[in-house]
């Protein structure tokens, strides 16, 4: 998730909504981060979002959903975290415009080499 918000201007809020902590595959847990993005009135989150593909480092990996949306999303494959789903979408729920940042792996695992 570190990835996206590095990708944005400093002055952006980042609220981190993730209330739990990654455990190792020998738990079995499942790991879910959330970002809560505020860039800005004037940011163009759609643009942001599209960029992703070309912006992202290697290892993430676009995926294609079959699901239709009326705002603008990516979905991410990230291979250096395990193959964590990254999913970053435009939120523009209660008049505000955000960007909300989703992780989910199945182990939570650190990155790889590290």
């Amino acid at each position: 998730m570190q990835e996206v918000v590095d990708l944005l201007p400093t002055e952006v809020v980042v609220d981190d909504l993730t209330n739990s902590r990654p455990y190792g595959c020998e738990r079995g847990v499942m790991y879910t981060g959330h970002l809560d993005i505020d860039p800005g009135p004037d940011f163009d989150i759609p643009a942001f979002i599209e960029s992703l593909d070309d912006t992202l480092p290697e290892g993430f990996e676009p995926r294609t959903s079959q699901v239709r949306v009326s705002f603008a999303r990516a979905l991410f494959t990230a291979e250096p975290y395990g193959s964590t789903l990254l999913k970053v979408t435009e939120n523009t729920a209660g008049g505000r415009n955000t960007i909300d940042v989703l992780a989910i792996s199945r182990c939570g695992e650190p990155p790889q080499g590290d």
